[in-house]
């Protein structure tokens, strides 16, 4: 009974006793695009390419951070997200 070997990041939980694992490619193949992509965390001391990555997900830079400020396509995904699949930990307009 040791830990399973680490295959990427997953969101594990228990619902009437039957053990689900939703992974990357889930959603990806929900949403019916590739299951590839860069996390804005690799990019620590890159700003150009964090400052690409806002660009992309908000309307204004300024207010990266909160979900009022993001396109519509990313705010839909999120809100199902943090609803549905992800414990919040904050606000609901919190990304954390």
């Amino acid at each position: 009974m040791g830990l399973s070997a680490f295959n990427g990041t997953v969101i594990k939980s228990v619902i009437a006793g039957l053990e689900i694992t939703i992974s990357k490619a889930h959603f990806a193949k929900l949403l019916d695009v590739k299951d590839q992509g860069k996390s804005i965390s690799d990019y620590k001391s890159e700003v150009y390419y964090r400052q690409s990555i806002k660009k992309e997900l908000y309307l204004y830079e300024s207010l990266a951070g909160k979900s009022k400020s993001m396109k519509d396509f990313y705010i839909v995904l999120f809100k199902v997200l943090i609803n549905n699949l992800i414990p919040r930990g904050g606000g609901t307009d919190t990304i954390s």
